[in-house]
């Protein structure tokens, strides 16, 4: 069985194709893609689109090519993100430490210069999940949605996983009432989040948050937005990052979940 997009071969009761993410439609029993078998005699006659817009792939490409300064999701996600921020925080603590020759007032300097160095990462973070943040109108299938990433942005292994709804959970007895105080936030604005294990080590969550519009809720109008959460799951204490690596996954993640939440909206469910 082969794609009627792309021409690749598709395994039997496929319901994408694995190559371009086109979505197998099926009618009358029967699917919307050529049952050929290629042979030597009788090879695959495929007519591409003339931009090669259709395939999700390269409306992912097409995408991070406008919103970055990468050619594709593959190279966004092997780059490295640059905590110059921190360095130069920490530099300038240092060296004000140093002035001073005063090992006390070396160690608070420090330790300042790191505090500074965390509220530039959230802000940072923070400007980051709003640049790459969506609107949307009506009801979504959350179930449908958890669906369609796993099988769209498969490609994409080893930075995306299975995904599925976030399950947050608290250390401690204080983080318990933090926890129950913003799940109450989370439930008066509808808040869902899905999620996936992000990267290679697997130690942070990427998590699409999918809330009512906090500027217009009566109107039924929901926002997206990318964030980032530590993995307990088979995680130690010191693999808990103060949030630059949650920062990290964010500039990685938010572009490809943008688009992939546009194709979702304007693609794949109109098919």
């Amino acid at each position: 069985m082969f794609c009627h997009k792309c021409g690749a071969q598709i395994a039997e009761g496929a319901g994408f194709c694995h190559q371009c993410g086109t979505k197998v439609i099926r009618t009358d029993n029967t699917s919307a893609v050529s049952n050929l078998k290629q042979t030597p005699d009788s090879p695959i006659q495929t007519t591409l689109p003339e931009a090669d817009n259709s395939g999700f792939k390269a409306f992912v490409d097409n995408h991070i090519q406008k919103v970055t300064d990468f050619q594709s999701a593959e190279e966004l996600l092997g780059s490295k993100v640059s905590l110059r921020f921190l360095w130069i925080c920490l530099g300038v603590a240092a060296l004000l430490g140093l002035i001073t020759l005063n090992p006390i007032l070396l160690l608070f300097f420090l330790l300042l210069g790191y505090a500074a160095a965390r509220v530039i990462c959230g802000v940072k973070k923070g400007r980051c999940a709003f640049r790459y943040q969506g609107k949307m109108e009506g009801e979504i299938d959350t179930d449908d949605l958890i669906r369609f990433m796993i099988t769209h942005l498969s490609y994409l292994q080893p930075y995306f996983h299975e995904w599925g709804y976030i399950k947050r959970e608290a250390l401690s007895v204080r983080g318990a009432v933090q926890e129950a105080a913003a799940d109450a936030i989370r439930a008066s604005t509808q808040e869902i989040g899905i999620c996936t294990p992000f990267g290679e080590e697997q130690r942070r969550m990427a998590v699409l948050i999918i809330r009512a519009d906090p500027t217009d809720r009566d109107s039924g109008k929901k926002e997206y937005f990318t964030d980032a959460e530590n993995r307990l799951e088979g995680a130690s204490f010191l693999s808990h990052d103060m949030g630059f690596q949650k920062y990290k996954c964010v500039v990685k993640a938010a572009p490809i979940l943008q688009v992939a939440m546009e194709y979702y909206f304007n693609h794949y469910q109109r098919n």
